[in-house]
């Protein structure tokens, strides 16, 4: 392990419950978080993600995102966190603006379709 690696997880220690909360509760939810807490902690172009995580497996490529490697190890790493998101489909993403989005996989296919506003 070289020293680079894990920069941003106690970044998202800081909002683990809120992310926690937000799958179990099967809502969306969006909301900012300051971008100096990552450029504090590394030196990327982009800090935008999407990680999408099905019973309790990450199930699209984040090789290429830091950002998205710490967050998935803080869930799954964990046996108490992975065990309260083993039966869940969602993703999680954070834009370049770093505004963080947590949705539901059927939520958010529903949202693009119309079925919801």
């Amino acid at each position: 392990m070289t020293k680079r690696q894990f920069l941003y997880v106690k970044i998202w220690e800081k909002h683990l419950d809120s992310i926690l909360r937000t799958v179990n509760f099967g809502l969306g939810e969006g909301y900012p978080i300051p971008a100096n807490n990552f450029k504090k902690a590394g030196n990327r172009k982009s800090y935008g993600f999407r990680l999408e995580i099905k019973n309790g497996v990450v199930v699209n490529d984040i090789s290429g995102s830091a950002v998205a490697r710490d967050l998935a190890s803080l869930l799954l790493d964990n046996v108490a966190n992975k065990k309260l998101i083993a039966k869940e489909h969602f993703f999680i993403r954070m834009s370049d603006d770093f505004y963080l989005q947590i949705f539901p996989v059927k939520l958010y296919k529903d949202i693009l379709a119309g079925k919801v506003n």
